[in-house]
């Protein structure tokens, strides 16, 4: 068995003696630029006054801390510079000091100005914080949210602006890059569902670690209690890393599910659908008009069959925009969706997103249709990676010229938004949208849940999404507030 690497951040070892000079690094003049950037020649100088022997001892017990008393940091670890950063910078030795008070102390009037700038800034800002991403700016600048204190920060950040999307929780820590306020080391991002959770959980270690600093910034609460807000962390990272149960909005397990008969006569099967409440045929036909479609919705003798559940699930939020909705002014068809119905070449074949659903609607049509249809075979599961990703495959060139195409999506999406906002949402305790924006304990909870949208939406106000900027608009609900 090939023996593991360690981490190439090793202290001198006390038995190595070498003179420990207080204007020089490695023989050089501490003064010496070893890269273009202040920033980057800075860290690399806090590296090499780390490695001295004096704080060997210091840096071992820190790596116990960090690891728990276990293993070793591997050379591929992703955790090294985790441990660097909060080792050098955040942990306290026997004295109380840390490695960048003594660095600073003895070594910042040899520094040249940038450099200095820099380090004092990481003196007066310290810790690994938790922030939320507000907003892209026009200029590329990151408007982000110290998640404890609610202060506002302008950021500079290439890596994270890359992939930014609003409402992103990222645990980071704050430096100078080029005069800027710009992120630092390691970053560890969460989505906005973690929310709720990382902020109590904070805020607890906050309201137990304050009485015995009563006066100390919120810098000094990060640098003191990194080592559970870390672990925290990284538990919500792989806790939402893995694939969620994902609901209908009664509470059923989401699986794509498939019911095939043959059918007699496609006529009179036509017809019986056409005639009942509970069907309605899509129009415009399919590409094949040899198939006719119809969508299954929760009315008529399918109006009692399910009702919601009341788990705050994003999934099944966003699918309750196809549930029932009051009102003469509801654009489009009020009933939930629970399943589709195709007929052609003499089959009937019935969809659902759950068993229950595919269950109930095989009695409804053996009610219906009688000895007009006769099952097939086994219910069919079919596999939801395969279906994700034919979803994402381009869509085949449409018939429709550009023009009455855009129309017929914006029609698609002004129905399904208006709808929602008149849904009863489990998420939000059964009220509607409207409802939850006047209510001061619900409006919260809409908050978060249009968070979680935008967030999946990525910012790019997709067209085949419900218009996010129109349901704040309407329920005035600013962004950001």
């Amino acid at each position: 068995m090939a023996k593991k690497k360690k981490s190439p951040f090793r202290p001198k070892s006390p038995n190595a003696r070498a003179p420990e000079p207080m204007t020089e690094l490695d023989s050089r003049p501490v003064s010496e630029a070893w890269d273009a950037e202040d920033w980057r020649s800075l860290q690399n100088k806090l590296m090499h006054f780390t490695m001295r022997e004096k704080y060997f001892e210091p840096v071992q017990r820190a790596k116990q801390l960090f690891l728990r008393g276990t293993g070793d940091l591997e050379e591929d670890s992703p955790e090294i510079e985790t441990f660097f950063e909060w080792s050098a910078k955040d942990f306290r030795m026997a004295d109380g000091r840390s490695i960048l008070d003594e660095f600073h102390r003895r070594c910042s009037g040899a520094l040249p100005p940038g450099e200095r700038e820099g380090l004092d800034f990481w003196i007066r800002h310290r810790g690994q914080r938790l922030w939320e991403l507000r907003e892209v700016k026009a200029d590329g600048r990151l408007t982000v949210r110290e998640i404890l204190e609610g202060r506002d920060w302008t950021v500079n950040d290439p890596e994270v602006r890359q992939d930014a999307r609003p409402w992103t929780i990222i645990f980071t820590r704050l430096s100078l890059k080029a005069g800027e306020t710009a992120f630092f080391g390691p970053r560890y991002f969460l989505p906005p569902q973690t929310m709720t959770d990382i902020k109590t959980f904070a805020g607890a270690l906050l309201k137990a670690w304050r009485p015995g600093h009563p006066r100390a910034e919120i810098g000094e609460f990060y640098r003191d209690r990194f080592l559970p807000l870390h672990r925290e962390v990284r538990r919500l990272q792989e806790e939402s890393s893995r694939r969620p149960q994902i609901r209908t909005p009664e509470g059923h397990e989401l699986i794509f599910m498939a019911a095939e008969f043959a059918l007699r006569d496609a006529q009179q099967g036509r017809a019986a659908l056409d005639a009942a409440e509970e069907f309605s045929r899509e129009e415009p036909p399919g590409p094949d008009p040899e198939v006719v479609s119809y969508v299954w919705l929760q009315r008529g003798r399918s109006l009692g069959l399910f009702t919601a559940d009341s788990q705050n699930n994003i999934v099944g939020a966003m699918l309750s925009g196809l549930g029932a909705a009051p009102g003469e002014a509801t654009v489009g068809d009020p009933g939930r969706l629970l399943g589709t119905v195709k007929i052609g070449g003499g089959e009937l074949r019935l969809e659902c997103f759950s068993r229950q659903r595919l269950d109930a609607g095989k009695r409804l049509l053996m009610e219906l249709l009688g000895s007009l249809i006769q099952p097939k075979g086994r219910d069919i599961e079919l596999d939801m990676d395969e279906l994700v990703s034919q979803a994402e495959e381009p869509p085949a060139p449409s018939v429709l010229p550009p023009v009455a195409l855009a129309r017929v999506e914006k029609e698609i999406r002004d129905r399904v938004t208006a709808n929602w906002l008149e849904m009863e949402i489990p998420a939000l305790d059964m009220l509607t949208p409207r409802q939850a924006a006047k209510d001061p304990e619900a409006r919260g909870k809409l908050e978060e849940l249009l968070k979680q949208f935008e967030y999946m939406d990525a910012g790019r106000n997709n067209p085949h999404t419900m218009d996010l900027a129109r349901i704040r608009r309407e329920l005035k609900m600013k962004k950001g507030k």
